[in-house]
């Protein structure tokens, strides 16, 4: 792997509803931080899950096994495809082709 592929990061987005996360998490009676910490993910992922921000596929497959969700219970209908709109270079996402600050 040379060093322009190892600044690329492929997304799998998986189409999911939200909403359903915020209602679990609350049924659980959780916080966000509550949620973070059984989950191994952190309270941002968290909160952007229940926001519908882009994530990982295996944050919400984390998140799902928290709550004690099956990802056909999340998943929206759709397939999961890559998004290759992103970089990542010292640590800081960006835009593909955007310039680094």
């Amino acid at each position: 792997m040379n060093a322009s592929q190892a600044c690329f990061i492929r997304t799998v987005l998986l189409p999911y509803d939200p909403e359903i996360f915020r209602r679990a998490r609350m049924r659980h009676g959780w916080t966000q931080e509550e949620a973070a910490q059984r989950s191994g993910l952190n309270k941002i992922t968290i909160s952007h899950i229940e926001t519908g921000y882009k994530v990982h596929e295996e944050s919400i497959r984390l998140y799902s096994e928290a709550l004690g969700l099956e990802m056909a219970q999340v998943s929206r209908n759709g397939q999961a495809r890559p998004d290759k709109s992103l970089s990542l270079n010292k640590g800081r996402i960006r835009k593909k082709g955007s310039p680094m600050k």
